[in-house]
């Protein structure tokens, strides 16, 4: 008896083989899509909380857009407290003494009522560079995730 390949028997093989190969590509086909389809959703949740995030800045550089305003109007209402002390100081100096006296408390709650302005508006600007900060953040992470995503959906196998 003798053993042999016949072309039976390798188109057999073959088409066994041919099978295989199939349901291997079919499988690999079908993981891709899937890390596809993760990719994909990881992209909308990270857009989500870049959405939220800027959101959330957008509140912090209004709130500092506000305090800066509620500064700038102190600082006015000292400027015209200041305007209306040295109007003070200048008649109190005809009236003497106790009128000098008064100049200069005058002069000090108005060197008082600039520095606390110039403290508010540090203290605005602080709040204004934080919310800026935190939109570059914000920025930087909606970047680095899809960035990720896309090359897990290029990895072929």
């Amino acid at each position: 008896m003798r053993l042999g390949i016949t072309a039976e028997s390798q188109a057999e093989a073959s088409a066994v083989v041919a099978a295989e190969v199939a349901r291997l590509d079919a499988e690999a086909k079908a993981e891709a899509a899937d890390l596809a389809a993760e990719a994909e959703e990881q992209q909308a949740v990270a857009a989500e909380a870049a959405q939220v995030a800027a959101e959330e800045t957008q509140a912090e550089a209004r709130a500092a857009l506000s305090e800066a305003r509620a500064v700038f109007e102190e600082a006015a209402a000292a400027l015209e407290a200041a305007a209306a002390a040295m109007g003070a100081a200048e008649s109190a100096v005809e009236g003497g003494e106790t009128a000098i006296e008064e100049a200069m408390a005058a002069t000090e709650a108005r060197r008082a009522a600039a520095a606390a302005a110039r403290a508010r508006a540090a203290a605005a600007r602080m709040a204004a560079a934080a919310a800026a900060q935190a939109a570059a953040q914000a920025a930087q992470a909606s970047t680095r995730r899809p960035a990720l995503s896309s090359d897990l959906g290029s990895d072929e196998l």
